[in-house]
């Protein structure tokens, strides 16, 4: 049974009205009664498909989340970016510092190749019977083509070490870029939003059975970093990394090139000194026996000098009278007498000339001894004045080496 026909079971019988009368009554509420039913259902069907009067509110709530968390994601890749940048620039100023290192080393071995070169330069001021070529002189080439090839080696470096520092500067070129792009969204935020932590404000609360699973629960699209990201952002962060990572390995090939060159040329030089110390010991012992050896020469020479002036004094008194102690002369009368007697001859006179022969060789040979004596002595005075000099020589370079060990000086387009 309807509700109509429980509303006319309801009505009282009629007694004196008609029923048509009534029966145009209950039509009238039939019609109504089926408006009210499809109302109904049509109210019913709408609660579950029309939005809350609310919807606005938690559409706006939402929102808010959603840029607070975007916000949130996107100091994250600010920091990201800004710690990235940091990094940078702290590698390019320790790049900038090896570079720096290098360049000082690559200084300090052109002044040691000026200092090479003038070192050979001053030792071919020598005598030139002290020219020969020595041990000095191999070290000192040795020395050169060491420094040369150290030179190459670290010039290398520097190029690498600038290639890295330029890829570097693009690295943070695009960082700053990327950071500004990206900042413009935290520029761009709300003061009332930014300030207020990132929480679920608004709890959703359980609708009806009757309501709609569409409508149920509005939530907002879930936001990932990956969509934070862009592309421009990884691609930044890589470059940076990589650049970091080869910039890393470039300073750690330099200082250890660095290290290596300056033993070795630090040993070079050390060697180069020793052997010109010990060129400078040999050399003075050289001088001290040379002029030990020019002492006894000109004794040797003082006592042949002698000799020959009392040969000579002998021979000369063999010839004189004045010097006999008897006054008579050899062919005087006497014995000219007694030479006319056979068998009866005096060996006087071959005796002197014999005599005098003998003591004219002995002049002779004297004289070519003192002859000898005077041209080792000039040999030994010319070999005292190139030692001499060759000392002075190789104490200036030694002196030379030591004063610019410092490398304290300019070069003054030497080199």
């Amino acid at each position: 049974m309807d509700k109509t026909e429980r509303v006319s079971a309801k009505m009282p019988e009629l007694t004196i009205g008609t029923e048509e009368w009534r029966s145009r009554t209950l039509r009238g509420m039939k019609v109504s009664q089926g408006i009210m039913q499809r109302t109904e259902k049509y109210v019913a069907a709408r609660k579950s498909t029309d939005p809350s009067p609310f919807l606005r509110d938690v559409l706006v709530r939402h929102a808010n989340d959603a840029i607070l968390k975007y916000c949130r994601l996107m100091r994250e890749v600010t920091v990201k970016l800004r710690r990235a940048l940091v990094k940078v620039n702290y590698e390019i100023v320790s790049g900038t510092r090896c570079k720096e290192r290098l360049e000082k080393e690559l200084d300090y071995i052109r002044k040691d190749i000026v200092t090479n070169r003038e070192s050979q330069a001053t030792r071919r001021f020598r005598p030139e019977r002290e020219l020969d070529r020595d041990g000095a002189d191999d070290l000192l080439c040795a020395e050169m083509k060491h420094l040369v090839n150290s030179k190459k080696v670290l010039e290398v470096q520097l190029h690498i070490v600038q290639d890295g520092l330029q890829v570097l500067q693009n690295a943070r070129k695009n960082l700053k870029a990327t950071l500004k792009e990206r900042g413009r969204v935290m520029e761009l935020t709300n003061e009332s939003v930014a300030s207020i932590h990132f929480q679920k404000l608004w709890q959703e609360k359980p609708r009806p059975q009757t309501a709609n699973a569409k409508l149920g629960a509005i939530l907002p699209n879930p936001i990932e970093l990956a969509e934070v990201k862009t592309p421009e952002v990884e691609i930044s962060l890589r470059e940076a990394r990589d650049a970091m990572k080869m910039s890393c390995k470039n300073r750690e090939e330099a200082e250890n090139a660095i290290k290596k060159m300056r033993s070795l040329k630090d040993a070079a030089h050390l060697s180069v000194n020793k052997g010109l110390s010990k060129k400078l010991n040999e050399t003075n012992n050289l001088l001290q026996q040379l002029s030990i050896h020019n002492g006894e020469n000109r004794k040797s020479l003082q006592m042949a000098n002698i000799l020959s002036d009392k040969t000579e004094l002998s021979k000369n008194n063999l010839m004189r009278t004045a010097y006999l102690t008897c006054r008579e002369r050899i062919n005087r009368p006497m014995v000219e007498v007694y030479k006319r007697h056979g068998g009866q001859d005096l060996s006087g006179a071959k005796d002197i000339r014999d005599a005098s022969n003998i003591l004219l060789d002995a002049l002779v040979d004297n004289s070519r001894n003192i002859d000898l004596l005077n041209l080792a002595k000039m040999n030994i005075h010319n070999d005292l004045r190139s030692k001499a000099q060759a000392i002075h020589v190789d104490g200036d370079v030694l002196r030379l080496r030591r004063r610019n060990a410092d490398h304290r000086w300019p070069i003054k387009n030497k080199y």
